[in-house]
C-alpha cells in the first residue's frame, strides 16, 4: 500500500524527504516502508533516540499531588514516573471496531479487520470489502486483479479523487499531486462544482453518483474507477442485514455468496490507561479546544486524535506539538476556561489547511506581513506556492527561513515542471491578503 498524501505535504517542516534520502529518488507517493524510512531518518538526524521508548506499555495515567503519574510497563519491570504535563498521542486508529452483524458467527469464510490487511492473493476468492471510507476505497483497488471477484459494498458515496489532476482543464496532460493544487493566494475550500470538475466520471456509476447539495468526505485513488468501469470492483449502495454461512443478505433483500469479508469499519479509541478521578469523563466524543486542549485539563494535551479532518496529517500535528509545547513551557497562555468552552460550543467543522492556519496563528508563526517588508520576493513566493508545512517555519518562533526557503523552491520547481513551465498562480480566484489576515473562527473540536 502507499500513502494517499504525497511526499510534499506528508513531510515534517524542517526535514524534507530530500535530506532523508540524498541519493535515492522517492515517488511522490511513497510506499509504508519509506515512510517508515523517513521517520528513522529523523530520529536520527534530530539525536532523538535517548528519548524515545519502545516496547514500553503505559498502564496507567494518574494525578498525584499536581503531578502526572504514568505507569508502564517493559518485561516484568513496572515503573512510576512524574511529570509535569502530558501529551497524548495515540491516533484515532487504536482499537479496530467491528460492528455487530446479526449471524456473523455463523459465516464460514474468512474474516478480518483493515487494520489486519496485508496485500495477498485472493485469485480463487469472491471478496467482500465493507466500508466505503478512505481504507476500503484503497483496498478494493489493491485487491481488484487479486480476486475472482471484489465486492464493495458501502451506504453512501464518496468522491474518489485522483492522485494527479490538472491544473488547467484545457491542459489535461499537466498534472500535479492533487495536494499541492491551492497556492495560499488561491486556496478556497473544494466544493461541489470543483469535485464535479475532476471526479465527474464517477457520477457514471450509480452507486457511487454524488448528487448537487451533497458535501460527502474523499478519498483518494488512481485506478480505482477504472477498475469498477473494467468489472474489476463492484460497488453496491446497501447495508448488511445479517450473515449467513456462505455470504450476506442486504437489507435491499439480495444475497451475496463470499469466501472472504473485509471489515473497513473503522475504529475505536482507548482511554483505559486514564484514571479517571484524575481527567473525570474522558470518552467519546472527546470535546477539545482546537481539538488539542481539555477546558479543565490545562496540563494535557490530544494530538492527532481528531481522524475527521482530511488532508496532510503531518503539518497538523507538527503545529499541535509545537503549540502544546509552548503551553507548557510557559511561553504561550491558552484563553480562560469559559472562552475555550465558548468556542467548542461555537463549533465549525474545519478542514485540514484551515485548522492549520489556525493552530499557526495562534503560534505566531503565521503572521507573514513582516516578511513582506523585509524580503518582499520570498514573501511572494511563500503567498503564490503550493501549501506545504515548510512554509510554518518562514517567521516566529522556531523559524529558519534558509531551510524552509529550500524546500518552497523544490517544490515549485517540481510543481513548474509538472505543469510545462506555465504560470499556475491563479491569483483572482482568492483576494485575502496573508499579511492581514483576521482571525478565523472557532471550530468544533471533535474526535
Amino acid at each position: 500500500m502507499t500513502v494517499n498524501i504525497s511526499r510534499y505535504t506528508g513531510v515534517f517542516s524542517d526535514f524534507t524527504w530530500e535530506q532523508a534520502f540524498p541519493n535515492k529518488g522517492i515517488d511522490d507517493y511513497p510506499t509504508r516502508e519509506e515512510m517508515y524510512d523517513y521517520l528513522c531518518a529523523y530520529v536520527n538526524h534530530f539525536k532523538l533516540k535517548p528519548y524515545i521508548h519502545l516496547s514500553r506499555r503505559v498502564i496507567q495515567i494518574s494525578k498525584k499531588e499536581n503531578k502526572w503519574v504514568v505507569r508502564s510497563q517493559e518485561g516484568n519491570e513496572i515503573r512510576d514516573e512524574y511529570y509535569d504535563s502530558i501529551i497524548l498521542a495515540t491516533g484515532r486508529y487504536q482499537a479496530p471496531h467491528l460492528p455487530k452483524f446479526e449471524g456473523l458467527e455463523k459465516f464460514t469464510g474468512e474474516t478480518l479487520h483493515s487494520a489486519e490487511y496485508r496485500s495477498k492473493d485472493f485469485s480463487n476468492k469472491t471478496v467482500l470489502v465493507i466500508g466505503g471510507s478512505i481504507s476500503g476505497t484503497a483496498i478494493a483497488e489493491d485487491i481488484a486483479n487479486n480476486s475472482h471477484q471484489t465486492i464493495h459494498l458501502i451506504r453512501r458515496p464518496r468522491w474518489v479523487v485522483p492522485k494527479r489532476v490538472a491544473l488547467d482543464p484545457q491542459k489535461p496532460l499537466n498534472k500535479i499531486p492533487n495536494d499541492l493544487f491551492h497556492s495560499r493566494k488561491t486556496y478556497k475550500r473544494r466544493d461541489y462544482s470543483w469535485y464535479i470538475q475532476y471526479c465527474a466520471e464517477q457520477n457514471r456509476i450509480p452507486a457511487l453518483e454524488v448528487l448537487p447539495g451533497t458535501s460527502p468526505p474523499s478519498a483518494v485513488s488512481n485506478r480505482y474507477l477504472e477498475k469498477v468501469h473494467q468489472g474489476n470492483i463492484e460497488v453496491i449502495k446497501d447495508e448488511v442485514s445479517h450473515f449467513t454461512e456462505s455470504g450476506v443478505v442486504l437489507k435491499s433483500g439480495c444475497s451475496i455468496k463470499v469466501d472472504c469479508v473485509i471489515f473497513c469499519t473503522g475504529y475505536l479509541q482507548d482511554f483505559s490507561y486514564l484514571d479517571q478521578n484524575s481527567v473525570g469523563n474522558f470518552t467519546s466524543p472527546l470535546l477539545l479546544y482546537e481539538d488539542t486542549f481539555h477546558p479543565d485539563i490545562p496540563d494535557l494535551a490530544c494530538i492527532g486524535l481528531n481522524y475527521q479532518l482530511r488532508g496532510a496529517i503531518f503539518p497538523l500535528i507538527e503545529l499541535q506539538a509545537r503549540w502544546a509545547s509552548a503551553v507548557f513551557s510557559g511561553r504561550l497562555n491558552l484563553p480562560s476556561v469559559e472562552t475555550m468552552q465558548n468556542e467548542i460550543a461555537t463549533m465549525q467543522k474545519p478542514d485540514g489547511i484551515t485548522f492549520s492556519r489556525a493552530l499557526a496563528m495562534k503560534l505566531g508563526v503565521y503572521d507573514f506581513s513582516e516578511l513582506a517588508k523585509s524580503d518582499p520576493k520570498l514573501y511572494d513566493l511563500a503567498m503564490k506556492s503550493a501549501i506545504i508545512p515548510a512554509q510554518y517555519r518562514l517567521v516566529g518562533q522556531g523559524s529558519n527561513p534558509s531551510v524552509a526557503e529550500v524546500a518552497i523552491r523544490m517544490t515549485e520547481e517540481y510543481r513548474h515542471g509538472c505543469l510545462g513551465k506555465v504560470n499556475f498562480f491563479q491569483e483572482e480566484s482568492s483576494t485575502e491578503n496573508i499579511a492581514t489576515i483576521p482571525s478565523s473562527p472557532p471550530m468544533r473540536a471533535r474526535l
